[in-house]
């Protein structure tokens, strides 16, 4: 045992890497993550008041699903989905499958990985 990852073993920068080499892996993982957020997507909606809030930012966002309901309920708001470069075009899709335009709310497709090691800018 020597306490590394698959991907470190396999020389690959993260998992999220690794999974993306067998894209059957990446649509299970996917389509897990939105049926989970639909789950608790009404009961989140319910317990929490989003009117208040100019900008919202889901970090891990996926394909948009939370995002989505968000903006759906709340049409004043605007929203980033930070997640991997590809799952900006899920994002897209799902918010024009909602009917949402993507003028009030914007898709950000910013690998977490290259984030982490880059220094933080100051404004």
């Amino acid at each position: 045992m020597s306490g590394k990852t698959a991907a470190q073993l396999l020389d690959v920068n993260d998992n999220f890497d690794l999974m993306a080499r067998t894209p059957e892996h990446v649509r299970i993982f996917n389509e897990a993550m939105t049926d989970l957020t639909r789950l608790v997507t009404h009961n989140l909606l319910q317990a929490y008041d989003f009117g208040t809030i100019s900008h919202l930012m889901d970090v891990g966002g996926g394909s948009g699903e939370l995002m989505g309901a968000v903006a759906r309920e709340y049409s004043n708001i605007k929203g980033t989905v930070f997640d991997l470069p590809r799952c900006a075009d899920a994002a897209n899709q799902h918010f024009g499958q909602l009917g949402i335009s993507t003028a009030s709310t914007s898709l950000q497709a910013i690998s977490f990985t290259r984030c982490l090691r880059q220094p933080m800018r100051s404004s």
